[in-house]
This record gives C-alpha cells, sequence and structure tokens, in this order.
C-alpha cells in the first residue's frame, strides 16, 4: 500500500506545508519570509491565514497552493522526511 499524495488546500497548515520538505521551504519563504517557517504559529496558521496576515493579494493563495502541491505530488513515498541529499 502506497502513501498517497497529500492534498494541499487553503487549510493546510504552514507546519504541514513545511512537513513536506524539499523545496517547500523556499516556496514559504518566499511567501512569507524566512522568520515565518520559525513561527510558532506555523503550527495552527493556514495557508490562507498566511496570505491575509503578510497583506498578499487573495491571488497569491492560489499560486501558493499550485507549487506546494506540485511539491507534494513529486515527494518519493520511500522517503520520509528532509533529507540533505535532497536540497539543492
Amino acid at each position: 500500500m502506497g502513501k498517497t499524495t497529500p492534498k494541499i488546500t487553503k487549510d493546510t497548515t504552514i507546519q504541514e506545508a513545511l512537513a513536506l520538505g524539499g523545496a517547500s521551504f523556499d516556496i514559504l519563504g518566499r511567501y512569507f519570509g524566512p522568520g515565518c517557517l520559525a513561527c510558532g504559529a506555523a503550527a495552527f496558521e493556514t495557508l490562507e491565514m498566511g496570505v491575509i496576515s503578510h497583506g498578499l493579494d487573495q491571488s497569491k493563495l492560489s499560486e501558493l497552493i499550485k507549487e506546494l502541491q506540485a511539491v507534494a505530488d513529486h515527494q518519493d513515498p520511500q522517503k520520509s522526511g528532509a533529507s540533505s541529499s535532497s536540497r539543492k
């Protein structure tokens, strides 16, 4: 039984998105800034809340979701967590 690909939505928390590893760090840092990645609010703040609280246009939310979904779609189900060999 294979691991299912997570579905990224406006209700996905920043922490859940970070758990994708790989490019998710760069993507979230580009949208929200690097400080957001270590913020305690990442555990409960959703992508939608992040867009609003960072003063971004609502149209950025769909772009962010598409970028993060692409990361989720290309995860290797045999690997868990971020690996130093997966960094580019």
